[in-house]
């Protein structure tokens, strides 16, 4: 049976160093996955996000849609470089 990671104690009362590591691997299985890349959910995600900021700004829905995919767009060039960002791109839009 494990026991709490807080309840392990190490030296000096604090955590072990196995239970801080245990409890992050647990922290790290346990977070949601994301999407594989060159799906386009990463992109509508971004683009889903920064249009709802814009609309609460008083932004016309479909305005601010179109904003959140520029942002999207941009943010994935400067991660991934041109190059892959438009191959990604192509890959979003077979799978959709």
């Amino acid at each position: 049976m494990a026991q709490d990671p807080k309840k392990e104690v190490g030296e000096m009362g604090k955590p072990s160093l196995k239970a801080k590591f245990e409890a992050a691997m647990q922290k790290k299985f346990d977070s949601e996955k994301k999407a594989p890349l060159g799906s386009g959910e990463r992109f509508a995600s971004v683009q889903n996000k920064a249009a709802a900021s814009y609309e609460k700004k008083g932004v016309s829905a479909e305005k601010a849609k179109e904003i959140g995919g520029a942002i999207a767009a941009k943010i994935g060039r400067e991660k991934y470089g041109a190059k892959k960002f438009s191959k990604l791109a192509a890959m979003g839009k077979k799978s959709m």
